[in-house]
């Protein structure tokens, strides 16, 4: 057992020992061995009054189990064994009263009785010590993992107080609490303190601590803008009940503000390139809007000369000049509304999102691109669901979308004769949503690119920067919506979907109309 001992130690590099301990095992091994050689090679005779003196050994070895274990049990029970051995060879001992055999027994029950018990004792010791080293390297990668993470973590038992948290969680501020976010502190009771003082974001990390604590199942997750010197703050908090038998939590407190601040630059930036994009578009439609509102001017001007002369004339005819102004102010507010759409077109600001009736924004949209389209010689015809299209949205960012598609439609009718040209517009509705579709009757879209024409910078025009649909796609899908395209026997159309507004109107008829101008 010493060699294997000996072996199993080296092969675990245990072997080596402080000077202290290699002194105190040299101090060990000399007072046994003095009490051993007292004992077992005295040339005393041994009488049955001393033999008390077998248990002079047992505190060193137990001493030498306790201190250095399986090894110090075989080397103490080896100096003991030899030892006595030696004193019955050489008639001494207590083992030399009877016959060689039975001094024999004698001496192996001894070292039986002696060694067992240590043994088994040094094998408890060292699983026991075993335990604890597990125990310990177990509780040293669990802090070095805490320590490691960049999201502060804190660990609460049932009632809130926490018993554990990492550096990034002590390093922090204090979580929601105005105080009581440290180690041994009650964080559900700071929660909810700085809750009742009126802070938004503790109250409703409090409710949510609180329903996790309340029940061990339960998890949640929420997200908390909190101010701060340097501006606003968001952090993203994620609280799991804790798997242990006394209950607990687990609370993850993870600062996103720096993707929370590049994801409203992104958004400014879509929002700048949509405005970009709604000037683009506009300056397709300048000539066409120019037009429309050159038209009741020169209207305006016509009535105002008239009047002008009705009014110097002998016989003033007064129900002649009431209706020239009239027909001025209906010109005037006629010339009013182009400008007023185009504006709402150009203006930078975000507008918020409103009911609106989806075939009010297909009129709107036509008023502004029928100049365009009677130049270019396009039928239009409509099929206008007159039930409810009533859908909550940015008015302008939709009508842009509209924009968009009849220029792509007028673009892929340039190529086939006039008297063919027909962009149909259509509004459909279905039990959720209401679906506009824009289909034209020109070329089609090549079926290779008609997965790609949605992407950015991806165009089939020699002219175009390939962001228009692009733009129209995350516009949509910004409204709960879809947009795709599908090629048509002849031609393309193009389907918008967006969320319907519940309307007391059920009414499903269809409003059919048609204005062409051609050739």
């Amino acid at each position: 057992p010493l060699v294997l001992s000996f072996a199993a130690l080296q092969r675990e590099r245990a072997w080596r020992r402080s000077a202290r301990e290699i002194f105190e095992a040299l101090l060990v091994s000399a007072a046994l061995i003095a009490i051993c050689l007292h004992i077992f090679a005295s040339p005393t005779p041994y009488s049955s009054s001393r033999s008390a003196l077998l248990y002079a050994p047992l505190p060193l070895l137990i001493l030498a189990t306790v201190r250095f274990g399986l090894a110090g049990v075989c080397g103490s029970v080896l100096v003991v064994g030899t030892l006595a051995t030696w004193g019955v060879v050489h008639d001494m001992g207590p083992f030399v009263s009877h016959s060689p055999v039975q001094n024999a027994l004698a001496t192996v029950s001894f070292l039986n009785v002696t060694c067992i018990p240590l043994l088994l004792l040094a094998s408890v010791l060292a699983e026991r010590k075993r335990a604890a080293i597990a125990l310990e390297r177990s509780q040293s990668l669990h802090n070095s993992v805490l320590a490691s993470l960049h999201d502060a973590i804190a660990i609460l038992d049932s009632r809130g107080v926490i018993l554990q948290a990492n550096a990034s969680w002590l390093a922090a501020p204090e979580h929601g609490a105005e105080s009581g976010a440290r180690v041994g502190d009650n964080y559900r009771a700071a929660v909810r303190r700085s809750a009742e003082r009126g802070d938004p974001a503790a109250a409703a990390l409090a409710e949510a601590l609180s329903s996790v604590l309340d029940d061990a199942g339960a998890q949640r997750e929420l997200e908390l803008s909190v101010e701060a010197a340097d501006g606003a703050r968001w952090y993203e908090v994620s609280i799991e009940a804790l798997q242990h038998p006394e209950r607990g939590a687990v609370i993850t407190i993870n600062d996103i503000t720096a993707r929370k601040r590049a994801e409203m630059e992104v958004q400014e930036q879509q929002h700048q390139l949509a405005h970009l994009a709604r000037a683009a578009i506009l300056g397709e439609f300048s000539g066409a809007i120019a037009h429309e509102i050159r038209q009741p001017l020169t209207a305006m001007l016509a009535n105002a000369e008239a009047a002008a002369s009705l009014s110097s004339a002998d016989n003033i005819d007064r129900e002649a000049i009431q209706e020239a102004i009239k027909d001025i102010i209906a010109d005037n507010l006629r010339a009013a509304q182009v400008i007023q759409r185009v504006q709402s077109m150009l203006r930078k600001a975000e507008q918020p999102r409103a009911p609106v009736r989806l075939n009010d924004l297909v009129r709107d949209s036509l008023v502004l691109t029928r100049g365009e389209l009677m130049r270019n010689h396009v039928c239009v015809r409509l099929a206008l669901n007159e039930g409810s299209t009533l859908v909550t949205a940015d008015r302008v960012q939709i009508q842009q979308v509209m924009l968009n598609l009849i220029a792509n439609a007028c673009d892929a009718m340039a190529y086939v004769p006039e008297h063919e040209r027909t962009l149909t517009i259509a509004t459909q509705r279905t039990p959720s949503s209401i679906q506009l579709t824009v289909s034209d009757s020109g070329v089609g879209i090549p079926n290779d690119r008609l997965a790609k024409i949605f992407e950015p910078f991806f165009t089939n025009k020699t002219h175009g920067l390939g962001l228009g649909l692009s733009i129209c796609k995350t516009i949509v899908a910004a409204h709960g919506g879809q947009l795709w395209a599908e090629n048509l026997e002849r031609g393309a159309a193009f389907h918008l979907t967006l969320p319907l507004e519940p309307e007391e109107t059920t009414d499903n008829g269809v409003e059919a109309g048609s204005e062409c101008s051609g050739v």
